[in-house]
């Protein structure tokens, strides 16, 4: 299975303001948040299984959370969508990942990827770091998709990645 293809964005020129869908508000972890962050990752189905000993332990608790930088698009006070902040290296402002992005499959459509993951790249412009990247798959092509709109680049990282990239491009339609 070929590794992650890797998007990247150097500057935070042209970025839209945050606009939620009617019905939507967007907020920042609070206390507590850690099952509706799994729930709403769960409901993915593809990004593992994951609970609230393993958030605490692999998300919550590492040195890299940045309880500021993980937001929620919430409607009727559950939290429906979520992206995270999370800095390459602990205290270095240098690179941030834009780092597990997920939708409940109820309500995806509505453009909610996108606007947590602005708000993620707006935290990280706010903050003060230099650059953004994230990992991600061929297959996620709603995401890719987003994600290109949003003004992130490919970063050629393997040797198979232009050929993927250049697959991608085909079958979304757009050109490079």
């Amino acid at each position: 299975m070929p590794g992650q293809l890797r998007m990247k964005r150097d500057d935070y020129d042209g970025l839209p303001e945050v606009a939620m869908p009617d019905g939507y508000t967007l907020r920042a972890y609070q206390p507590g948040d850690e099952p509706h962050w799994a729930n709403v990752i769960n409901s993915v189905g593809d990004l593992g299984k994951w609970d609230v000993d393993r958030v605490y332990s692999g998300l919550t608790q590492t040195d890299r959370f940045q309880p500021s930088g993980l937001f929620f698009a919430v409607k009727d006070d559950t939290p429906v969508a979520t992206a995270c902040a999370y800095p390459e290296r602990a205290g270095d402002k240098s690179v941030g990942q834009l780092h597990m992005v997920g939708v409940d499959p109820a309500h995806q459509g509505k453009r909610l990827g996108f606007w947590v993951s602005l708000a993620v790249v707006e935290w990280y412009r706010d903050n003060g770091f230099e650059r953004v990247y994230l990992l991600t798959d061929d297959f996620r092509l709603a995401a890719v998709k987003t994600y290109l709109n949003m003004g992130f680049k490919p970063d050629f990282r393997d040797d198979d990645h232009e050929g993927r990239w250049k697959k991608l491009y085909e079958t979304l339609k757009i050109k490079p």
